[in-house]
């Protein structure tokens, strides 16, 4: 046995450098928040193809690098975008840029990565062992494929593995879905940017799908299960969104208002009004919400219309009453109005009559008269 060598000797580093270090480091991070979000493995900075998806820190090979996460729709209301993906074995498609939503979702880093046919990761769906009442059931995550350094560009195959949502077809680019692919020469692969610093403690998840998998057959559904799920969870998360106000034009209850009659023509579990994952798709629209908020926010909503309809409903009654006793004060007036000027025309003409044999009386003795002076006139 032999003791071990002697470690080398500390460097000194300069305080120059050290500050031009500082300098790009803070330069590199303001950069990258500026161009889009940010999370523990990766950044967005500028690419050959408009913005792109960079390594932040050196990853592994199966290393999980974050959610391709952003509003869920049914396959049938997607009508364009390049960032919309479907959710392998369903009808759902991730709207990665709110392209097809009447309201726009914060972006994650995953849907920044840029199209190759050689590229460095690749998306998995990982399985929600035990999921929650009113929350989706399955998440996509972004994982490299192959060792990539820090300042590295992240990109994946668009085509590979599953297809455009809609479109009914295995393509993802060309004549039937009216995008063309990117053009690439590999050049891509040898072009580093400096990445912000990672940040000082984050647990790299590795083979994460693997463990899920042995985590379930291991614990059949035990605490084992709960573990893994929160630790995966919290790795793979980009940073979490403050939930997003009720109140407000384009806050929770408009989108809320909005957006549930529409998906419920699409998704039965809404019109059920039952603990369904598929208010986990409307909560995929408000951020910071989950889907069991937002089902008891609906059914609040939903009481205070049914309540407003009653109230409405009410007043229309009341006004209808009002209108009939109005109506029928103004028929008793005008009766008490036809039965006076009936008295004052009965009367009216009992005095004509009157009058008329007051006449007739008066011709008479008229008459008399004359008949009287007629006789005696020889006298």
């Amino acid at each position: 046995w032999s003791p071990p060598p002697p470690p080398a000797p500390p460097t000194l580093v300069p305080p120059e450098a050290i500050e031009r270090q500082m300098a790009r480091d803070t330069a590199a991070l303001l950069t990258a928040a500026a161009h889009g979000p940010l999370n523990a493995w990766s950044f967005v900075a500028p690419s050959d193809f408009g913005l792109g998806l960079w390594a932040r820190a050196p990853l592994r090979r199966g290393q999980a690098l974050g959610l391709y996460s952003g509003p869920r729709l049914p396959c049938s209301l997607q009508r364009r975008g390049t960032c919309a993906l479907q959710i392998p074995g369903t009808h759902v498609v991730v709207d990665g840029a709110s392209e097809n939503c009447p309201f726009s979702v914060p972006r994650c880093c995953a849907s920044y990565a840029n199209h190759s046919r050689s590229p460095n990761a690749r998306l998995e769906l990982w399985p929600v062992l035990r999921p929650a009442p009113c929350e989706v059931r399955q998440h996509m995550v972004l994982v490299a494929s192959e060792p990539i350094s820090a300042g590295g560009e992240i990109r994946i195959d668009y085509e590979g593995g599953s297809s455009r949502a809609g479109s009914g077809s295995t393509a993802y680019w060309g004549a039937e879905t009216g995008m063309g692919e990117p053009r690439e020469d590999g050049a891509w692969r040898a072009v580093r940017r400096h990445p912000p610093p990672p940040p000082a403690t984050c647990e790299a998840v590795v083979d994460g799908l693997a463990r899920l998998q042995s985590a379930a057959r291991a614990s059949q559904g035990g605490e084992d299960v709960d573990a893994a799920s929160a630790v995966l969870a919290c790795s793979v998360a980009d940073e979490t969104a403050a939930p997003l106000p009720w109140g407000g034009e384009r806050g929770g209850d408009a989108r809320l208002r909005l957006l549930v009659p529409s998906l419920a023509k699409k998704l039965a579990g809404l019109r059920a009004r039952v603990a369904s994952c598929q208010w986990g798709i409307v909560a995929s629209h408000l951020p910071g919400r989950t889907g069991a908020e937002c089902r008891e926010r609906w059914a609040e909503l939903h009481a205070e219309a049914e309540a407003e309809m009653e109230e409405m409903e009410a007043e229309e009654m009341e006004e209808a009453e009002a209108v009939e006793v109005e109506a029928f004060e103004v028929s008793d007036e005008e009766g008490a109005q036809v039965e006076s000027g009936a008295e004052a025309m009965e009367v009216d003409a009992a005095v004509v009559v009157a009058e008329g044999e007051e006449e007739q009386e008066e011709d008479g003795v008229v008459e008399a008269a004359v008949e009287v002076e007629a006789r005696y006139a020889w006298l």
